[in-house]
């Protein structure tokens, strides 16, 4: 219950959103459906609109989840979870990711959902298309210029990479190859190609950075 009460503290919720999450981790089973509705768009709200919130409002999406879950009740936050992160995408995709830095802020929470919001030990199966797709996305040479995009989607891989590339090396495969053609891109930035090369040389270790890499890339 600490725990949950730091991730509410980190996200600044109002007394009457915590109010609702409280009952919906707690007492499920006395929420609304347009209470649940509420909470979910709260929650991909402050998962959406700062980077470092992502994956605070992931945890507590879980914590919601995960009570429903236990106390046999209808997956209907789930539902307006992912319906509200559909809406998002499809949003995004239509207008060609035109509003660049909320485009960021979704795929950090749409990973940080799909990382944290487990059902059998399994990521959301869901999710996992759209995920690839929206990293994909980040891997393209108009981003390579981009140290916000690469951050992004190098500080993405670092949490699901490995679990991505159980679940569809031959996609996982394609984002590698775009991120080469990225790294060796003139438009490249040192730092970008910083972020790059940690993120191939992880994956080369089987997603373990040697000692080495790891004073490299954090020491040095």
């Amino acid at each position: 219950m600490e725990e949950i009460k730091m991730l509410m503290e980190n996200l600044h919720l109002s007394k009457e959103a915590s109010n609702l999450l409280m009952t919906a981790i707690n007492k499920p089973q006395e929420m609304e459906q347009e209470q649940l509705e509420k909470l979910s768009n709260i929650l991909v709200a402050k998962g959406t609109s700062v980077v470092k919130l992502d994956r605070s409002a992931a945890q507590l999406c879980s914590e919601v989840c995960h009570a429903e879950t236990l106390r046999n009740e209808d997956k209907l936050f789930r539902s307006f979870l992912l319906t509200n992160l559909q809406a998002k995408y499809k949003k995004h995709v239509a207008s060609d990711y035109v509003d660049e830095e909320s485009w960021l802020h979704l795929v950090g929470f749409l990973c940080a959902i799909f990382d944290l919001l487990r059902v059998n030990n399994m990521p959301l199966m869901a999710l996992l298309n759209p995920v690839i797709s929206a990293l994909l996305t980040l891997a393209e040479p108009k981003y390579a210029k981009n140290e916000k995009a690469i951050q992004c989607l190098v500080r993405q891989l670092q949490f699901i990479g490995e679990d991505l590339d159980r679940l569809n090396k031959k996609k996982i495969d394609q984002l590698f190859e775009k991120l080469d053609i990225c790294f060796l891109s003139c438009e490249s930035t040192q730092l970008s190609r910083l972020f790059m090369l940690e993120i191939i040389e992880l994956r080369c270790g089987g997603w373990k950075l040697s000692q080495s890499a790891f004073d490299y890339y954090y020491k040095n």
